[in-house]
């Protein structure tokens, strides 16, 4: 079973590489491979991993993130088709969307994955979280100066806290095996039953390929 913490030296914000540690743990893996900036130059076969997770970046970063990554779009998107489990923590999934505008106006193209778009504010959200994933209540932080729109299948239904904008109480996204949320804790430490859940799933598609 391969896992894979990608771009860890530029979103590596709040402590958030404990859930690629969570899933190591969970999963029984020896080891993690670990993708960094300079790591991006040539290709990158993304189909050998069972799980991928990106963390959070500074603005700054997200910006350096979206253009390291964009080369890789359809590798990454092929990953996901054949089964592959990604997770994207923080701002991180924000750069798989159409577009990120910044609060000056600026708008830097997405990777063009998903439908929604991210708009960044001047003022900074901080709060914890409350939510619930299927039958599972799941606890969090935020710490985020951007609001979501477009999205039709969040991750998570927020009970307190903030959801992806001012009238949504939906929160992240689940598209296939993407999954992408604002909250960090990090969320599978904090969150036993959800680390099971992608247990579940990552170990679903590691025997698939097996077979």
């Amino acid at each position: 079973m391969r896992l894979l913490h990608l771009l860890y030296d530029f979103c590596n914000l709040y402590g958030d590489y404990g859930n690629i540690l969570a899933m190591q743990r969970t999963l029984f893996c020896k080891d993690i491979d670990r993708i960094s900036a300079q790591d991006m130059s040539g290709e990158i076969d993304f189909t050998q991993y069972d799980f991928i997770y990106i963390g959070s970046a500074t603005e700054k970063n997200q910006h350096i993130a979206l253009e390291l990554l964009r080369p890789h779009t359809d590798a990454l998107a092929a990953a996901l088709e054949g089964g592959t489990i990604m997770l994207a923590t923080g701002n991180s999934f924000e750069m798989f969307g159409k577009s990120i505008t910044d609060s000056d106006g600026v708008t830097y193209q997405g990777l063009g994955m998903f439908d929604f778009y991210t708009k960044e504010t001047d003022e900074r959200i901080v709060t914890d979280q409350k939510a619930q994933f299927n039958d599972i209540q799941v606890i969090g932080f935020v710490n985020k100066c951007s609001l979501i729109y477009g999205i039709d299948s969040p991750m998570f239904t927020v009970s307190e806290g903030v959801g992806n904008n001012e009238e949504d109480k939906g929160e992240g996204i689940i598209k296939g095996n993407f999954y992408g949320t604002h909250l960090i804790g990090p969320l599978l430490i904090r969150n036993e039953k959800l680390a099971a859940y992608f247990y579940l799933q990552v170990n679903r598609k590691y025997k698939s390929k097996a077979e």
